[in-house]
């Protein structure tokens, strides 16, 4: 569905058969380059016109049809404020839906907390056909043979006394996409310090801004009510200078995931798993430790097929 040839309106693509259409959702300087893709397809014979719209990062589409004579564009016009009113509530129903069940904090489960799972277990191995090699290169591949997305590592969890391991995630919704990394501890190590000296290659990295954000995959598996998605983290200096110009951009995270690894792994992988009880946890995968949200059991939610950030 993406598009074979591009408009000389920026916001425009042309596909085979579906017409592209980019919509700015430009309501803060916090979202400068947020865009949502509509494919279109729009056609008429006689008195007769229809218009079928399919947006992926909702999972919505609709179709409008329209008769009459003398008619003259007026399925644009309903476009237009169908686009205006119903995109915007869409985009704000998805954020509270995804705050709902991804935001908050989350911490090492100990028998008798929140939840019974094993805390840290063993991984599993690479899927058939793959060597540990590819494995490696690429922490969250795909068996394309039986078509289901495998998520695995490549090393065994390091055993820890979880009573006395300290480690928490805390992950907030802002005005910002996707969500906001605002603390990461892992085993008493502050972990946004680690990612800033991993940037500077300096100790005291004391100018930095650093921005730590999650974003959703199509990385999607679902089985026995349990839901599990992969999620990639963006590292970045807010302090960095806004930079346009003819191959300079300050919009350039797209280049940086997996640019750091710890033990074969990605640092910026995340894996959250929805339980069919409604327990949610998330998986650091580099750091080979499973952390449960800590929310009161009135509070936990029903899985949903699809979030969008």
């Amino acid at each position: 569905m993406k598009p074979d040839a591009f408009d000389s309106d920026p916001r425009a693509g042309i596909g085979a058969p579906w017409g592209i259409r980019r919509i700015h959702m430009n309501d803060s300087f916090a979202q400068t380059y947020r865009y949502v893709d509509t494919y279109d397809k729009g056609g008429s014979i006689s008195v007769w016109v229809s218009f079928l719209v399919l947006i992926p990062d909702y999972d919505v589409g609709f179709i409008l049809l329209i008769a009459g004579n003398n008619i003259n564009d007026l399925e644009m016009e309903f476009l237009d404020a169908w686009g205006t009113i119903i995109i915007p509530a869409l985009e704000a129903t998805a954020r509270d839906q995804a705050g709902n069940d991804f935001a908050g904090t989350y911490s090492v489960a100990v028998p008798g907390g929140n939840s019974s799972a094993v805390t840290l277990r063993e991984r599993a191995a690479p899927p058939l056909g793959v060597s540990v090699a590819e494995d490696t290169m690429n922490p969250t591949n795909k068996t394309l043979g039986n078509a289901t997305a495998v998520l695995n590592a490549t090393s065994l969890a390091v055993p820890h006394d979880a009573a006395n391991l300290n480690s928490s995630l805390t992950l907030a919704l802002d005005e910002k996409p996707g969500l906001s990394v605002t603390s990461w501890i892992s085993n008493g190590t502050d972990m946004r310090l680690t990612v800033a000296q991993l940037m500077t290659n300096y100790s005291d990295p004391y100018w930095i801004d650093l921005s730590i954000r999650l974003y959703p995959t199509d990385l999607i598996v679902t089985s026995d009510g349990t839901r599990q998605q992969s999620f990639k983290a963006m590292f970045e200096d807010l302090a960095s200078p806004l930079v346009e110009k003819t191959y300079s951009t300050a919009c350039a995270t797209w280049i940086g995931p997996t640019a750091y690894v710890y033990g074969s792994l990605a640092l910026d992988q995340f894996f959250f798993t929805l339980h069919s009880n409604g327990t949610v946890t998330v998986d650091p995968r580099a750091l080979r430790v499973t952390l449960e949200k800590e929310v009161a059991p009135s509070n936990k939610r029903s899985i949903r097929e699809k979030h969008v950030l």
